[in-house]
């Protein structure tokens, strides 16, 4: 298992921005619908729990939703 996925990895698997989720920096498309990973493997350990919290906030009635931050694109980088 990769601890990190570099830039080139993120444009090969679709992402188009840098991004945040519940304050963990990731890679996100900028789309209706985002694709959300994160940079650093181990941080979807965070997201994963921030997500199962928000979705039995919202089967309990509280109002609430994903924290996702869309940045600046990614800047292509052409092979060497």
């Amino acid at each position: 298992m990769k601890l990190y996925m570099n830039q080139a990895e993120a444009v090969e698997a679709g992402f188009t921005n840098h991004g945040t989720m519940f304050s963990v920096d990731c890679w996100v498309t900028d789309d209706d619908i985002p694709m959300v990973a994160a940079k650093f493997a181990p941080a979807e350990i965070w997201i994963s729990l921030c997500t199962a919290l928000v979705q039995t906030f919202a089967v309990i009635g509280l109002a609430t939703g994903f924290h996702i931050t869309i940045g600046h694109p990614i800047e292509r980088v052409e092979p060497q």
